[in-house]
């Protein structure tokens, strides 16, 4: 324990978490007294870093912790000023209000704080202007309305901060400017509606805001062609529909905008192509339909994956169904790699994992079920079955495809063995089970598959242990229980949570100590109780672990304290606990 904020089992739910540099910052308290505190892993060092408003009866309820530099801006109420924006550097003299917008006892409420650019952006009230866009440097004369949108008490509800290039835009949702696209550099003279979208200066909805570099590309409705793909270079003459894809009032509802490289690739729909692949350079010219994979028909590309910088993703032409399908963004670049399963039916690709120079997948040529396949990406190229692990028409079903140490993981069923483990190296030969956990037809259902240096860590089950934490190195030998974290036939029921510093971290449970953190290097000796933080069979159900600074920080909750931050430093083999002070003390 790092200390107990709240005595008693009640607990101060700490929450809010933030970091900067190596210190964590968040919320905790009890009831309506949440205050802001800070901790570096130490006792000494969790303190409340100020009590904004003072006396149990109140609290500050700090909320958008956003670090800023080497300090933290966030929102609070002192009970005298509202809630209004306030900045701390950890000290209680340096935890200011940065000013108070909304003068006197009414509400700011700053709202969708965004750093950027050295300084803080976000939406606030000051009683007389309305939600509106403004921006702090944490100085209050540096705290200034960037642009009064909507002249008056009415709001422009500024949202949607994207940065891109030297400005940030966003969309505006009140008054007579509802429902566009602005601009901001910070400055008054610099915050700017973009263009009008349409034939009025109201609703065109813009979203799907990506931005490349320089350029704002998103999806608008401007009521005569309906919803098409925009950019905007942050001028009105460089604010265009780049192309009226479903021509006339139709839409052609741009979605899932992805950039790769400097071109935007999307899925769009036209009356003649029907949804298929787009690209865009941002030009009209440069906006073409990649290729009409199903004439007259949708092909709906989908499960998009990068290898070599070619994108990769299954998708149906109307003869083959769905198949594996890749386009360097070229017509002729945008072919078919191979028609798995000759016919309507399709192999139905999935799990594209890249492992060097292949990808592998699971896929079904309607003779052997669906399997695990690998390709080089080449048209013409390598497209082979790796293996029928379940010979015959039925189906192995790879699943949970996990690269470590150069080989693939994945779980696989067969009815000698049912769901269990087996590895590739990309070869038939190379590709077998590693293990049969539970002998026989029975699975052991390997899940959460997690790669730890060249090993892979899972949970799996057998009838004399449970569900518990296993480990493989690749090897049968090396396919080993890790540890039966709770003896005999009940389940520790292992969640994976992360590493730290080169240690894997886990929920597990078991009779003696619940449900607690553990570690694990992989082996039985190196998988420990982290610490019983409720001592005996009760839990204390560890959530939201962070790892900061060295440190793994947690919430969590024991039978004195309640809820409460937790803190391992890495030079503890286990978290040991430390004495607490009570809150205010």
């Amino acid at each position: 324990l790092v200390r107990d904020i709240v005595t008693g089992a009640a607990g101060s739910s700490p929450n809010e978490f933030a970091g900067v540099g190596n210190v964590l910052y968040f919320v905790a308290g009890q009831d309506l007294d949440r205050e802001l505190w800070k901790s570096d892993g130490t006792t000494a060092g969790t303190v409340r870093v100020r009590d904004i408003w003072p006396g149990a009866l109140g609290g500050s309820n700090p909320v958008a912790l956003t670090p800023l530099g080497s300090e933290l801006l966030f929102s609070a109420n002192d009970g005298t000023n509202g809630r209004e924006l306030w900045k701390s550097d950890g000290t209680t003299a340096g935890t200011v209000m940065v000013g108070d917008l909304n003068p006197g006892a009414g509400d700011s409420n700053p709202n969708g704080l965004l750093a950027w650019g050295g300084a803080l952006y976000f939406s606030a009230d000051d009683g007389s202007s309305g939600v509106e866009p403004w921006r702090s440097d944490g100085t209050a004369a540096g705290t200034t309305r960037v642009a009064d949108i909507q002249p008056g008490a009415e709001s422009s509800y500024p949202g949607q901060l994207t940065p891109a290039g030297a400005a940030f835009y966003f969309r505006t949702s009140g008054g007579t400017s509802s429902g566009q696209l602005w601009l901001s550099d910070g400055t008054e003279a610099g915050t700017v509606l973009v263009a009008a979208v349409g034939p009025d200066t109201t609703d065109s909805y813009p979203s799907e805001l990506v931005s490349t570099g320089t350029l704002l590309f998103f999806s608008a409705y401007d009521g005569v062609v309906g919803q098409e793909l925009w950019r905007s270079d942050g001028t009105p003459e460089g604010t265009v529909l780049v192309k009226d894809i479903a021509p006339g009032p139709d839409s052609s509802n741009p979605s899932h905008l992805a950039v790769l490289g400097d071109t935007l690739y999307f899925n769009a729909y036209d009356a003649t192509y029907g949804y298929e692949l787009w690209k865009s350079d941002g030009t009209p010219e440069g906006t073409v339909l990649v290729s009409d994979i199903y004439p007259g028909g949708d092909s709906y590309p989908r499960d998009l994956c990068v290898m070599g910088g070619v994108l990769y993703f299954s998708a149906s032409d109307g003869t083959a169904g769905p198949e594996l399908w890749r386009s360097d963004g070229t017509a002729a670049g945008t072919a078919r790699v191979a028609d798995i399963r000759p016919g309507p039916l399709g192999s139905y690709p999935d799990s594209l994992t890249v492992m060097g120079d292949y990808l592998y997948f699971s896929a079904d040529d309607g003779v052997a079920g669906a399997e695990l396949w690998r390709s080089d990406g080449l048209v013409g190229g390598v497209v082979e079955m790796v293996a029928d692990i379940n010979p015959g028409p039925e189906p192995s079903y790879p699943t949970g495809l996990t690269v470590a140490g150069g080989t693939l993981f994945f779980s696989a069923t067969e009815p000698a063995h049912g769901y269990e483990l087996w590895k590739s190296d990309g070869t038939p030969g190379g590709t077998m089970l590693l293990a049969d956990i539970v002998l026989g037809p029975v699975p052991s259902f390997p899940t959460q598959l997690a790669a730890l240096g060249d090993s892979v860590l899972f949970a799996a089950e057998d009838a004399a242990r449970g569900s518990e934490l296993w480990r493989s190195d690749g090897t049968p030998a090396g396919t080993v229980l890790v540890k039966d974290i709770n003896p005999g036939v009940e389940s520790s029921v292992p969640s994976p949570v992360g590493t730290l510093g080169g240690v894997f971290y886990l929920v597990a449970g078991e009779p003696e100590n619940g449900r607690e953190l553990w570690r694990t290097d992989g082996t039985a000796d190196g998988t420990v109780l982290v610490h019983d933080l409720v001592p005996g069979s009760a839990s204390s159900n560890p959530e939201y672990v962070t790892g900061m600074g060295g440190r793994l920080f947690m919430s969590a909750s024991d039978l004195a304290h309640g809820r409460e931050l937790w803190a391992e430093q890495s030079v503890f083999t286990v978290l040991l606990p430390i004495a607490f002070r009570e809150h205010g003390g």
